[in-house]
Protein backbone atom coordinates (compact mmCIF):
# COMPACT_ATOMS: atom_id res chain seq x y z
CA UNK A 1 0.00 0.00 0.00
CA UNK A 2 1.38 3.11 -1.27
CA UNK A 3 1.01 6.60 0.88
CA UNK A 4 0.82 10.18 -0.45
CA UNK A 5 0.70 13.38 1.10
CA UNK A 6 -2.75 14.98 1.74
CA UNK A 7 -2.62 18.90 1.94
CA UNK A 8 -5.57 20.32 4.12
CA UNK A 9 -5.71 23.57 5.45
CA UNK A 10 -7.23 24.35 9.06
CA UNK A 11 -8.34 27.53 10.93
CA UNK A 12 -5.46 28.92 12.72
CA UNK A 13 -6.33 30.96 16.04
CA UNK A 14 -2.80 32.13 16.58
CA UNK A 15 -2.83 33.95 13.24
CA UNK A 16 -6.52 35.66 14.15
CA UNK A 17 -4.63 36.95 17.15
CA UNK A 18 -1.87 38.37 15.09
CA UNK A 19 -3.72 40.27 12.71
CA UNK A 20 -6.14 41.36 15.22
CA UNK A 21 -3.02 43.16 16.96
CA UNK A 22 -1.68 44.34 13.86
CA UNK A 23 -4.85 45.86 13.09
CA UNK A 24 -4.98 48.01 17.12
CA UNK A 25 -7.92 46.65 17.68
CA UNK A 26 -9.17 44.55 21.07
CA UNK A 27 -11.12 41.26 21.38
CA UNK A 28 -13.87 43.17 22.33
CA UNK A 29 -13.42 45.60 19.45
CA UNK A 30 -13.28 43.22 16.27
CA UNK A 31 -16.17 41.16 18.43
CA UNK A 32 -18.57 44.13 18.52
CA UNK A 33 -17.43 45.05 14.72
CA UNK A 34 -18.58 41.91 12.92
CA UNK A 35 -21.47 41.25 16.09
CA UNK A 36 -19.93 38.33 17.88
CA UNK A 37 -19.50 38.07 21.68
CA UNK A 38 -16.19 38.71 23.23
CA UNK A 39 -16.19 35.01 24.05
CA UNK A 40 -16.31 34.16 20.60
CA UNK A 41 -13.79 36.10 19.73
CA UNK A 42 -12.06 34.13 22.48
CA UNK A 43 -13.01 30.52 21.42
CA UNK A 44 -11.67 31.45 17.56
CA UNK A 45 -7.98 32.29 19.27
CA UNK A 46 -8.08 29.54 21.19
CA UNK A 47 -9.22 27.17 18.03
CA UNK A 48 -12.16 26.12 19.89
CA UNK A 49 -14.12 26.86 16.99
CA UNK A 50 -14.32 28.75 14.17
CA UNK A 51 -15.69 31.43 12.24
CA UNK A 52 -18.65 30.30 9.52
CA UNK A 53 -17.82 31.64 6.48
CA UNK A 54 -19.96 34.77 6.29
CA UNK A 55 -18.23 35.71 9.63
CA UNK A 56 -14.87 34.08 8.16
CA UNK A 57 -15.15 36.87 5.32
CA UNK A 58 -16.28 39.43 7.93
CA UNK A 59 -12.83 38.75 9.84
CA UNK A 60 -10.91 39.32 6.99
CA UNK A 61 -12.97 42.61 5.78
CA UNK A 62 -12.77 44.56 9.56
CA UNK A 63 -8.77 43.16 9.59
CA UNK A 64 -8.00 44.07 6.33
CA UNK A 65 -6.81 40.89 5.22
CA UNK A 66 -6.92 37.93 2.73
CA UNK A 67 -9.03 35.18 4.33
CA UNK A 68 -6.67 32.54 3.58
CA UNK A 69 -4.89 34.52 6.15
CA UNK A 70 -6.70 33.18 8.85
CA UNK A 71 -5.83 29.24 7.85
CA UNK A 72 -2.60 27.09 8.14
CA UNK A 73 -1.63 24.24 6.05
CA UNK A 74 -1.02 21.00 7.50
CA UNK A 75 0.32 17.76 6.16
CA UNK A 76 -1.45 14.39 6.39
CA UNK A 77 -0.32 11.04 5.57
CA UNK A 78 -3.02 9.03 3.70
CA UNK A 79 -3.46 5.82 1.77
CA UNK A 80 -3.12 5.97 -1.86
Amino acid sequence: MSRRQARQVEFDGAALSVARLQAGLTQEQLARSIDVTLRTIQRWQDNEAQPNGAKLLSLAAVLDIAPGVLFREIDRTAAA
